[in-house]
């Protein structure tokens, strides 16, 4: 996969943002959840044709499957995935994932734009 981490970042917000929702299930996280939805490293691992078994955290499933780009920046991965996990499902999504992905571009020297259309 040839992203910047800006692409990357744009790329997961924006379909993070259209599927309406977490993907989870109980209170388990779910690279490919229920109604199409997927977590943060999901989008890209279904973009990259990576198989990730469910339960295993991005970090085995980069050391297990080898993922070059993914163990690359592996750190910069980790905290995507957790800005779509730690977010509060008990408040409507886009407001909630919007602040966890502007702290996550701050974090990053990213740029977070506003307007995503």
């Amino acid at each position: 996969m040839n992203r910047t981490r800006q692409e990357t970042f744009d790329y997961v917000f924006n379909q993070l943002v259209a599927q309406g929702g977490p993907s989870y299930r109980g209170s388990k996280c779910l690279y490919n959840g229920p109604d199409g939805r997927h977590c943060a490293i999901g989008w890209l691992f279904a973009d990259a044709g990576v198989t990730a078994p469910e339960g295993y955290g991005v970090a085995s499933v980069a050391a297990g499957q080898l993922v070059p780009w993914l163990l690359a920046d592996l750190v910069f991965y980790l905290d995507l995935q957790r800005a779509h996990d730690d977010t509060n499902r008990d408040v409507p999504w886009e407001p909630e994932i919007t602040d966890s992905f502007r702290t996550l571009a701050a974090d990053y020297g990213l740029t977070f734009k506003e307007d995503r259309s």
